[in-house]
């Protein structure tokens, strides 16, 4: 199993423990995106966590993956070496995330639907405001 396997697998785990433990209890701002859904709302999950690459303030999480190689090919092959990008693989995230993507700031979740299409700008500066 390579590392990075294995920081995922971690990472998964962490979070479910978590969830489980204190539901919606988050220790960092987390960017959960699916792959399916609202294809516009998907697009400008993908387009936040484009313009938040190495964000220290930020965990970004795809989910609910039809393809991990169209999803690797659409955001670019190293994208997924980044330390804050995972993979959620087996969906830990379904509870959280239907077919929108979700942002969770200060432990509130935050939908991201086509109202959003236009400020991707105004939540990529909130995401830099943190505290590192």
């Amino acid at each position: 199993m390579s590392s990075r396997n294995l920081s995922i697998l971690i990472f998964s785990l962490a979070l479910c423990l978590i969830s489980c433990n204190s539901k919606g209890s988050f220790e960092r701002n987390t960017l959960i995106v699916p792959q399916i859904g609202c294809t516009t709302c998907v697009k400008i999950g993908k387009e936040l966590a484009a313009k938040n690459p190495n964000n220290p303030c930020l965990d970004i999480v795809f989910t609910k993956i039809q393809s991990y190689k169209s999803l690797k090919i659409e955001m670019g092959y190293d994208f997924f070496d980044l330390a804050n990008v995972y993979v959620d693989s087996i969906e830990s995230f379904s509870d959280i995330v239907s077919s929108f993507p979700v942002l969770i700031l200060n432990d509130s979740i935050l939908e991201i639907n086509a109202y959003y299409l236009s400020k991707t700008d105004s939540l990529t500066e909130v995401l830099q405001q943190c505290d590192h």
